[in-house]
């Protein structure tokens, strides 16, 4: 049976339309006929979200909503290199977008957060688009097809490629690294995307690496951490600018959490301790995402020395909330810390297959010594896949981005996403990039014109799906003018499935 899906029913499902985790928003390859078929999608469908002419998905209640539409998986792994490009690229853009996402290859994996791993890239050069390419990442849960219940395994001990690598992409000190929720890093080629074979930095990496690590940008030094549903349920690590792993650190935790990101300042770490605990009676009983919220469990802040261990963390107890992903961090003038993330007050109260809560902008002021913390919100939009000139990463910044999402009780957009939103928290003000009804963004990622450019002069460039067409699309705007409307646009000759998280990577 195929029924009608509601804007607001979309957005639920698709994990807030862009929350490529997690968005679960962000980009492509070929459709397939199959996946077309169930999404019942397509320029001919003939169903209208209201008036405004943007085909509807028909949701099909037998198949998971990770499926269906342009959350589904493409195919084929493609090569073009004859891109049609509307505007004009800026010649300062030369390098390669890339973007990480689930992509499934041997039908459905039981989540949306576990499919294996495919990166989508754009080559520009010389105000040019010279190729895309779209690659699986070529772990062992790739090839041969995984059974039933394969996929990464989260009750440990950490295997070193226990991975999909489906989350993020990272480039420094010379490696490109494909990333995931849990297991080792993969490097990849950045010539063709090929899978060059899983990176433990010289076999100092014997824990997990998650999606989110923190390149300084004064020193070049990388910091990370690994989490695990046993003991040590927290590692943190440090790599300096050279590529070498220098220290690894256990940090002591009450149990297992899903701690998705992190953040850094200039002198210090910023844990967060938060109520999505891993669930071991979930696990015994085969699910394949055994995390739950638990509203017993304390929620809290971990402040450390970037130098310190697990005995200089100052926990600060704060109300019950989520975080998956923050903005920056930074040292105030009176030695606090600041911390700008997308807070949900509560998440997977009715289990983890969709989004029962949703995220607005928040601001924490931690004070270490003293054990307190002060929450300010900073807009009343709903908010995801919050971003930073990362130039800025650990000292306060002027402007960020985050895509504007639909609000269940009040702003409907056909396609889950209103538009791009850019803050000046010098001016304290900001401004939308309004969305097209019938395209749907993923994370917009910020490039500055070039090294020396000012903190807002610069592109973002984010996947764009257009419903319309069935097709996706590479969109570049300009970060200073948001006014302005598209700069340049790489056309593709298919769609790009919603993903996650993407790096530019100079040339």
């Amino acid at each position: 049976m195929v029924q009608r899906f509601s804007r607001r029913d979309v957005f639920r499902l698709s994990g807030l339309g862009a929350l490529s985790l997690f968005h679960a928003p962000l980009v492509g390859g070929c459709s397939s006929g199959s996946s077309k078929a169930k999404a019942g999608l397509g320029a001919g469908d003939g169903g209208l979200l209201g008036d405004s002419g943007v085909p509807a998905w028909n949701y099909d209640p037998n198949v998971s909503w990770w499926m269906q539409f342009n959350y589904g998986p493409v195919a084929e792994e493609r090569t073009e290199t004859t891109l049609e490009v509307v505007g004009t690229i800026p010649p300062e853009l030369d390098g390669l977008y890339l973007r990480n996402g689930s992509n499934p290859k041997h039908g459905d994996p039981g989540h949306w957060f576990i499919g294996n791993g495919m990166v989508h890239g754009v080559r520009l050069k010389g105000g040019k688009a010279l190729w895309y390419r779209n690659r699986y990442v070529q772990t062992p849960l790739l090839d041969p097809a995984p059974k039933p219940d394969a996929g990464a395994s989260i009750v440990g001990p950490p295997g070193p490629t226990e991975t999909d690598s489906n989350v993020s992409v990272i480039a420094h000190a010379g490696k490109l690294l494909a990333l995931g929720e849990v297991g080792l890093p993969f490097e990849l080629s950045a010539e063709d995307l090929s899978t060059v074979g899983p990176y433990d930095y010289a076999g100092k990496l014997t824990t997990w690496m998650t999606a989110h690590p923190k390149i300084d940008p004064v020193s070049g030094e990388m910091l990370f951490f690994g989490y695990g549903a046993l003991p040590p349920y927290l590692t943190y690590h440090r790599v300096d600018a050279q590529g070498v792993l220098t220290r690894s650190e256990v940090i002591d935790l009450p149990s297992g959490v899903m701690m998705h990101d992190f953040q850094v300042t200039a002198t210090k770490v910023v844990f967060m301790d938060l109520p999505i605990v891993f669930d071991l009676a979930m696990a015994a009983a085969g699910a394949k995402f055994p995390f739950r919220w638990d509203p017993t469990h304390q929620a809290r802040i971990g402040i450390m020395p970037r130098d310190g261990g697990n005995a200089d963390v100052k926990w600060v107890n704060i109300d019950t909330c989520y975080v998956f992903h923050t903005m920056n961090a930074y040292d105030d003038a009176d030695g606090n810390v600041v911390l700008e993330c997308c807070r949900y007050p509560e998440l997977w109260k009715n289990g983890p297959d969709g989004f029962d809560a949703f995220p607005r902008l928040h601001r924490f002021v931690i004070d270490g010594a003293a054990g307190t913390a002060t929450l300010t919100q900073l807009d009343e939009r709903l908010v995801e896949f919050p971003q930073i000139d990362r130039r800025k990463m650990g000292r306060e910044h002027r402007y960020s981005y985050g895509l504007w999402l639909d609000d269940p009780n009040g702003q409907d957009h056909p396609n889950g996403v209103g538009g791009i939103v850019k803050w000046d928290r010098t001016a304290d003000t900001s401004s939308v990039h309004l969305i097209e009804p019938a395209l749907q963004p993923d994370e917009a990622f910020f490039v500055p014109a070039s090294s020396g450019a000012a903190e807002d002069e610069g592109y973002l460039l984010s996947y764009v799906y257009d419903r319309r067409t069935d097709r996706s699309e590479l969109q570049i705007f300009d970060a200073s003018n948001m006014n302005a409307g598209l700069v340049a646009s790489v056309k593709l000759p298919f769609r790009v499935p919603f993903g996650f998280h993407g790096v530019w990577v100079p040339a």
